[in-house]
């Protein structure tokens, strides 16, 4: 679970690093507090979504640690893990779209994103076991 969390903390970070690349760039809107701003979900860009995975990997451990102690059944866990994927999901299209083709920050949050992923199937293999 410590694993999870790290890489969810790197995705918030990566996520930030790249919405100050596209903003500088002038792809995005003039300034943070405008970026996405259509979409009140987003208030915070890239930021913001991020936040959603990691509201969604509470929900997970929450989630194990029913599971865990017999107060909530297994498919609590699959309910979970789709909200970390969509978001997941989500995340990286947004990146892509808003990104510059040869941008620096993009790699990392990509690399990140799959390493949230896989720590949320290990999350779910070990509540299996």
């Amino acid at each position: 679970m410590t694993s999870c969390k790290l890489f969810i903390k790197k995705l918030i970070n990566d996520s930030r690093e790249l919405q100050k690349e596209i903003v500088n760039e002038g792809k995005g809107s003039h300034n943070i507090k405008e970026f996405y701003q259509k979409n009140h979900r987003w208030t915070e860009g890239l930021i913001s979504a991020s936040k959603v995975v990691a509201y969604s990997a509470k929900m997970l451990v929450d989630s194990a640690d029913q599971v865990v102690t017999g107060k909530a059944e297994f498919a609590t866990i699959i309910v979970a893990s789709q909200e970390i994927a969509a978001a997941t999901a989500q995340l990286v299209a947004a990146s892509k779209v808003k990104a510059n083709t040869k941008s620096t920050k993009l790699g990392p949050l990509l690399k990140s994103s799959k390493l949230v992923n896989k720590a949320t199937g290990d999350v779910i293999a070990t509540t299996k076991n």
